[in-house]
């Protein structure tokens, strides 16, 4: 932990001795800066309803009025009261918790699927550390300090790559960060330090293949709101066709009534690692620069399906391919919605229908997972099914034979159901179940409206 000398941080601009300040912000900080988010989000879940808990300094807790959602009082130092805000999930409670501060939502449509939670960690933008300490998996002997300090030391400073050496220390994880992986062996206590150094761009080439293969599908509205060069727009403009596209291929109509907006906020998330959203039966996707052209865009997919936590692809699909085909998963998720097909979604995940019923059953059994159990009943009494309840009965089962994201939520697992259906050659037998159930309706959908 450095030290600080905070007499003058616990000062106001008078001079005067104060309870708030500098000081007081700058410690509840790294209170919660020490932990990982995963550790956050733990124990957020572990909260049981009616109770409370104190989480680096902010208060979350579960009021039993307000069913199963979590209600979040960040500490303010400079007032010295606590600024409140309910969340519907525990992980959106932890990301609010982590981060310090209360984002805004994205509203989306009655019943639609809401836009997905913070996917990854953003690659930076900038071009990967390739100065005098280059050499590949380096080991270095030491504390977290003392290893970023090396960083430092070579031209890496930043608190992303700081947060990094210490989960890795404290967690045994590795991460991608300014195009470096470091990765902490307890058994040893080193760190192994590998650089990248990412290959060219493929954007071209692969937006002529989706010409040459029968032209491009165009969404409704295609806005580039960031500051660019000619060419990078041009380039980012290419890599958003080439997703609408592919995604055209099943459903033209969809891509036909989506805006698409590339910002460094997806729908008001900014200097977060939200990498893109999309607001279900709301026709609308953001997605950040980065995720199009960024300069470690390969390293961030192949360290992120390598892990689990995202479902495996064929490798010609880019960082860019993957992000925003699983946005239309989002997308697809409220057309289904829309006409009926799967009526189950995060906020109404209770069915009634026979036919959903079937479907759910197997994928269940497509997973090797168990089957919904009857039993739920809604507002007026009636008895179903609900799905968010069996998803979380099999998070583990759906984690291994799906992705670890998609064991986040119900939503995000059909959005990646999606991805791998539409990016592998070979999907598994889960992704294959949904793909080939859902694409017929789609399909016979979409031939109506033509």
């Amino acid at each position: 932990m450095p030290r600080h000398d905070v007499s003058r941080e616990l000062r106001d601009p008078h001079g005067q001795w104060t309870r708030g300040g500098a000081a007081l912000r700058r410690m509840v900080q790294e209170a919660v800066d020490s932990q990982s988010h995963e550790a956050v989000l733990a124990k957020v879940q572990a909260i049981p309803e009616g109770q409370g808990k104190n989480i680096g300094g902010h208060w979350v807790d579960r009021p039993a009025s307000e069913g199963h959602k979590y209600r979040v009082k960040l500490k303010t130092a400079d007032k010295g009261k606590r600024d409140a805000k309910v969340y519907a999930s525990p992980e959106e409670a932890a990301r609010a918790i982590h981060a310090g501060t209360h984002g805004p939502t994205v509203e989306t449509a009655p019943g639609s699927p809401p836009s997905a939670p913070p996917r990854r960690e953003v690659p930076s933008g900038r071009a990967p550390f390739t100065g005098r300490w280059n050499v590949d998996n380096e080991h270095v002997k030491g504390s977290p300090e003392h290893t970023f300090n090396r960083l430092m030391d070579n031209g890496v400073n930043s608190m992303p790559a700081k947060r990094m050496v210490a989960q890795a220390y404290q967690e045994g994880k590795s991460d991608v960060v300014e195009g470096l992986v470091v990765h902490y062996d307890k058994s040893t206590d080193k760190y192994s330090v590998h650089v990248f150094v990412p290959p060219k761009p493929k954007t071209e080439g692969t937006f002529r293949e989706a010409v040459s293969t029968g032209g491009v599908h165009h969404p409704k509205s295609l806005e580039v709101a960031v500051r660019a060069s000619v060419e990078d727009k041009k380039r980012m403009r290419q890599q958003v066709l080439k997703a609408t596209t592919k995604q055209a291929e099943i459903t033209p109509d969809l891509v036909s009534r989506t805006d698409i907006t590339v910002t460094r906020a997806p729908h008001g998330h900014k200097g977060t690692s939200t990498l893109a959203s999309h607001t279900g039966q709301g026709n609308t996707l953001h997605v950040k620069p980065e995720v199009l052209i960024g300069n470690n865009a390969d390293n961030v997919l192949k360290y992120q399906v390598d892990n689990g936590w995202w479902v495996p692809t064929d490798n010609s699909h880019d960082l860019s391919m993957n992000v925003n085909t699983h946005e239309f998963g989002h997308g697809t998720h409220g057309e289904l919605n829309r006409l009926g097909v799967l009526k189950a979604n995060r906020n109404n995940a209770t069915i009634h229908d026979e036919e959903e019923a079937q479907f759910w059953h197997g994928l269940a059994e497509a997973m090797g997972a168990r089957p919904p159990r009857p039993g739920f009943k809604d507002s007026s009494g009636r008895p179903g099914f609900n799905i968010a309840h069996w998803h979380s009965e099999n998070k583990s089962v759906i984690e291994k034979k799906v992705s670890r994201y998609s064991g986040t939520n119900m939503n995000e697992m059909i959005a990646e159901l999606w991805t791998e259906y539409r990016l592998s050659s070979h999907p598994r037998p889960p992704a294959k179940y949904f793909g080939d159930y859902v694409t017929k309706y789609l399909k016979l959908h979409e031939q109506l409206v033509a």
